[in-house]
This record gives C-alpha cells, structure tokens and sequence, in this order.
C-alpha cells in the first residue's frame, strides 16, 4: 500500500503534492509549498494498482516561513472495496458504507444507494454548485458529467455503466418499467416528478426503494453515466428521469444526452463501485 497528499489552497487549487511513499515508510517530505494560510492537505491510501482505500483532509493548515511544518495526525476514512485497516495516516474500517451489491452473473458491483448529496458533494469538493440549495440532503444537480466523474474518483469508486445502471434500476434485470414497480399508478410512491414534486428536487431517500434498496433510481433528478450517446464520443448519456418530467421519461428504458460540459437543475449523478476480484 501507498501514501499520496495534495495540497490545495483556499480557492481549491492543487499547489503541491508528494508520493506516493510506501505506508511503512509514512509520510516523506512535501516541498516546495508557498508560504500562506488555509492550506488543505488531503492523504489517499492506495494499493498497489492506484486504487483509493483511504482518504482524509486536514483543512485551515497555516504555513509559516522558515519553520518545518508538522501538519499533525489526518484521520481518514475507508473509501475502498472490502474490508481492512490502515497504519500510518491512522485506520478505518469499512464495508461498502450506503452501497448495495448488485448481483450480475457470477460477478456484479456496488451502486451507491443514494443519489450524492449536496452535503456530501460540499466535504469533497468544497463547494454545491446546485440551483436548489438550502436542502444539504437533497442531490447535488447543476454538475457536469466531469464534476460528476472527478467526485466519484475522487471518493475511490467510478459513475456507473449505463447498462449497469438500468440493470440495477430494474432490480436486477426483473424488466420492470420504473425503478421499483411497473405500474404507473405507484409510481407516486417510488418518485418525485412533474406530478408530485412541486418544481423541486427532494432530501434523498424519501420513496420506495426498488427491489434492490436503491432509492431515486426513477425521478428527483437525472443520473449522469460513463457512457457515450454516440460513435463520435461528444454527448455523455443520463438516465433516469426528474423532478420536472412525465412518467414517461422516468422509464428505466428511457435515455437521454448532454455534452459533458454542460449542467442543469435536473441532473445529479451516483456512484458505482467494483468489488475487488
């Protein structure tokens, strides 16, 4: 396992970083960062193939001119597939916190059983780009697919497949029309869209999972995925329908697409995960 850390500044800029160092050997020397206050040290535990296990910050670190700076003990957290422990930067344990597995075949993955926050998307970034704030637990909207994509890396997991995804909004390849049920009728009971959501996103979690345990797989906002609309690899697919949608456009068949640059009230994302082989 390995030791990385960056240092960022207060307007979230990447200013220095240092590793990776072997986690017996501890932290090295992180050079060259300019003298300033605010600073935020961020530690990534890896394995062997560059995968995020652990992560922390240690934020408002000040930098003084001609001292050798001790920025203290990072506490971090696991972020990683499985279960373990970690020495140097301190240890966590973990099993796949607010994820389920989503059987496939003689594999499968983990998906995030909420949409992200703007809560957890402001301790990772640092800031909540979204329209409708005011609500820490409602999802994160108004990110692009590249904000979308760098969070999920950033926390040691990936956006989902769109494949992968329909097959999990379907509760496992059962073909039912919506997230959670076919009939249209219940559909007020699974999600929040045109009919019922007041022209609002909604705190995460407040319908029916489907039949995995996943909620908001149908409505409250789209989800961004990894693949392409099309052949030339200019528009990002999402799925999943929103708050301002028909029923129709919540069928877990339905797709649509945006250029990865582009952001809206309506489009948040989740995260993914492979389980380690």
């Amino acid at each position: 396992s390995f030791i990385s850390v960056n240092v960022t500044n207060s307007s979230g800029a990447s200013v220095a970083s240092g590793g990776p160092w072997a986690c017996t050997a501890g932290f090295g020397t992180i050079a060259a960062v300019p003298v300033g206050n605010n600073y935020t040290f961020t530690v990534n535990g890896m394995n062997s193939g560059g995968t995020t296990l652990y992560q922390g910050q240690q934020s408002g670190v000040n930098l003084v001119a001609g001292n050798t700076n001790d920025i203290g003990t990072i506490a971090v957290n696991y972020v990683g597939a499985g279960t373990g422990t970690g020495t140097g930067t301190g240890t966590a344990t973990g099993t796949h916190a607010g994820m389920v597995f989503v059987a496939q075949g003689s594999g499968g993955f983990y998906m995030d059983t909420t949409e992200v926050t703007q809560e957890a998307y402001q301790r990772v970034v640092g800031s909540n780009p979204s329209y409708f704030t005011g609500c820490p637990t409602c999802p994160v909207e108004q990110v692009t697919w590249y904000e979308a994509d760098t969070y999920c890396r950033s926390v040691g997991k990936r956006l989902p497949k769109e494949a992968e995804w329909e097959y999990a909004a379907t509760s496992g390849g059962t073909g039912q029309t919506y997230a959670g049920t076919s009939d249209v009728t219940l559909l007020p009971q699974y999600a929040w869209y045109v009919d019922n959501s007041g022209n609002t996103t909604h705190p995460v979690g407040q319908k029916l999972p489907n039949g995995l345990g996943l909620y908001d797989m149908t409505g409250n906002v789209y989800e961004w995925t990894d693949s392409w609309w099309d052949t030339t690899n200019t528009y990002r697919v999402f799925r999943g329908g929103s708050w301002l949608d028909v029923a129709g456009n919540l069928r877990a068949a339905y797709r649509d697409y945006a250029g990865p640059v582009f952001s809206y009230g309506s489009i948040g994302f989740r995260c993914s995960q492979y389980p380690p082989p």
